[in-house]
């Protein structure tokens, strides 16, 4: 076989006996599995069986992004065909079988990521050895496409580390790293990359035997007290997530009861079974769908025709354009900053120091250059792109836009990240109207930084050219570029903004915990409450406002008394930075699924308006982004595709 136009090389063994295994799918950056993987691999098995003198096989990869990962987009899709799904999950399993039981020892080297069915396979040899990295990255998440493992992880992972962490593992899909895996004894041993290869050797040539769980663990194990296990977990289970949530999760603990401790073939095809019929469910073909439309719309953003900016000025360095300065910067952007303030901007040139550009390797610089921060702009004519990041203000922003276009280049972009007032009003007092766009970033759900999604807007007919400048910007900086119509609140505000509301309509003190714990129970990321501290609440009601919502005098009484969420420490619940400090049990959880049909309805309806206004141009947009950057859960398939199969159900009902 050829190492440069196959997907697996296998060369002769040397003096040693040992041969090497090696996963290399050409023109592609890592080795996603795919079922001509399975099958080269196994042409390559039935090579090696063949020779004569084989006393070891190491199992490695070429990519430097690691050793391998599971199915790409493209075959995921291939597996809602059930009669593929079927094959493919046959031979895959067939192959970490033949792998198994291989009469040589095996030694899988890991780094990188390793992911997915990359690990299922790595779990089938004997033994594993990780570089010592902080990318090497350990995981079975396919938890979160509402499955589990297919190719016998489910089955192998509790003869190598016991059942409980096992199944903590593959619940969680959490990712190991290689100290942990070690601990656990999912590795063997941790090394330096370069040293992996002599290691694997050495390993393969002493044969100590897999490692194996022991006292506890071992006890943990057997089938009887994995039954027992269960049933103290139901017991303790309080009906924090619904159903239709956690269908990967159920699953996998039905194995974890009902086969757990039984034979390993008798595990193995319980696992195949469970896969498949998972993949024949709602929840499991939503998410693949969703998966491959994000996989598509990323591609998509990343072939934008447009010159990216090279020197950006940004104007407020408040809370978001701070965030935006820090991603600017760390991605090797010339920034400079100007904001009246100059508490922000000493925050800012501290904060900046611990920030590193991408492009610059580790150990090269100790920090970044400062940028440019100070009251007043410099010299703007070379500023390929503004943003500007102030007050909520449609006065304040025009004055500041007339100003900056006696300063700037024509060729400029001016982009303003306002999210309530529309681009149209602020664009009319321009003399060149088309270069004003709208770039509403949005921060992450949990935790800071700005979102993997980033709304551009043009503010009058023709500024088609800025938008896409705007745009190849956000592409730059790894985050999604969503093209929105001109319109207060955008996709994504508008989306929420219904769930907010219904949220502090049912507001009080005592009750809090409970409105907020039913949005998490319907599986998303935040509850309408925190959501609305996280927005703002004085940004909810101008949204509200402008939109022609009744806002509930619950949410006016909070914004009146000066209460606007985490940015003001009090809203709806009481702040510390970006942390709760009012967390408490909520009582009544029989209430959530009756609270949480209430909110999610809010979210279907407005899905359908939304679609009903065009604010994008094609509707699986509204389902790819709600899922990403708005917390919708993707068991859904996103807030459009549930509101039309919950109408079809009603037409079928």
């Amino acid at each position: 076989m050829s190492e440069t136009t196959t997907a697996v090389h296998v060369p002769e063994h040397g003096d040693d006996g040992i041969a090497t295994l090696t996963l290399d799918i050409p023109g592609t950056n890592s080795n996603n599995f795919s079922l001509a993987l399975i099958n080269a691999l196994h042409g390559a098995l039935d090579e090696l069986q063949a020779r004569e003198g084989l006393v070891g096989l190491i199992l490695r990869s070429t990519k430097n992004t690691g050793f391998a990962v599971g199915a790409d987009s493209a075959e995921l899709e291939r597996m809602l065909d059930p009669a593929y799904a079927a094959t493919y999950i046959r031979r895959g399993q067939a192959l970490t079988c033949r792998i198994a039981a291989l009469p040589v020892p095996t030694v899988a080297l890991l780094h990188g990521s390793c992911r997915g069915v990359g690990l299922e396979l790595a779990i089938a040899c004997r033994y594993r050895l990780a570089a010592d990295a902080a990318s090497t990255a350990l995981c079975l998440p396919d938890v979160m496409l509402d499955q589990h493992c297919g190719f016998g992880g489910s089955a192998r992972l509790a003869d190598l580390i016991g059942g409980t962490p096992a199944l903590a593992v593959m619940e969680t899909g959490r990712v190991v790293t290689p100290e942990e895996a070690r601990q656990m004894g999912l590795v063997d041993g941790v090394h330096a990359g370069e040293e992996l290869d002599a290691a694997a050797r050495s390993l393969l040539q002493s044969d100590p035997g897999p490692h194996r769980p022991k006292g506890t663990q071992k006890l943990l194990s057997t089938r009887p007290v994995w039954w027992l296990l269960d049933r103290i977990r139901q017991a303790d289970d309080l009906g924090d997530t619904a159903p239709e949530a956690r269908v990967g999760a159920d699953a996998l603990r039905t194995l974890w009861r009902d086969h757990g401790g039984g034979s390993l073939h008798r595990r193995l095809r319980a696992e195949r079974s469970s896969v498949l019929r998972l993949l024949s469910q709602p929840p499991a073909r939503n998410r693949i769908r969703l998966y491959a439309m994000t996989d598509r719309y990323m591609a998509e953003s990343r072939r934008i025709e447009a010159t990216i900016p090279g020197r950006v000025h940004v104007i407020g360095a408040g809370a978001l354009g701070s965030e935006l300065v820090s991603l600017l910067v760390a991605n090797g952007f010339r920034v400079s900053v100007q904001d009246l303030l100059s508490d922000r901007l000493d925050a800012l040139r501290t904060r900046l120091l611990g920030v590193q550009p991408s492009n610059v390797a580790d150990g090269e610089a100790e920090s970044v250059g400062e940028p440019f921060l100070a009251g007043e702009p410099d010299d703007l004519a070379s500023v390929d792109l503004v943003v500007e990041a102030i007050d909520e203000n449609a006065d304040l922003k025009r004055a500041l836009f007339e100003e900056l276009e006696g300063k700037l280049g024509p060729e400029a972009v001016i982009a303003s990240t306002t999210s309530t007032v529309p681009l149209a009003s602020l664009a009319g007092q321009l003399v060149h109207p088309t270069r004003l766009v709208g770039l509403r970033m949005i921060r992450e759900l949990t935790g800071a930084g700005i979102g993997p999604v980033v709304e551009v807007a043009v503010a009058a007919d023709g500024g088609d050219a800025a938008a896409r400048t705007a745009a190849a910007l956000v592409a730059a900086l790894d985050r999604m570029p969503l093209y929105v119509k001109d319109c207060p609140g955008g996709l994504l505000h508008r989306l929420l903004l219904p769930y907010v509301l219904a949220g502090a309509a049912l507001y009080s003190r005592s009750d809090r915990e409970l409105v907020d714990g039913a949005g998490r129970y319907a599986g998303m990321t935040l509850g309408p409450l925190e959501l609305a501290d996280w927005i703002g609440l004085d940004t909810s009601v101008a949204l509200a406002e402008q939109l022609e919502k009744e806002v509930p005098a619950q949410l006016r009484d909070l914004v009146d008394a000066g209460h606007l969420g985490q940015r003001t420490g009090h809203g709806f619940h009481d702040w510390r930075g970006s942390k709760r400090v009012t967390a408490s049990p909520p009582q009544g959880r029989s209430r959530f699924p009756e609270i949480a049909d209430l909110l999610m309805a809010t979210l279907r309806e407005q899905a359908l308006a939304c679609s009903a206004a065009g604010l994008v141009a094609e509707d699986d947009l509204i389902d790819v982004v709600a899922t990403l950057a708005a917390g919708v859960p993707g068991y859904t398939g996103g807030p459009l595709n549930w509101a039309r199969q919950h109408q079809q159900g009603s037409k079928d009902d």
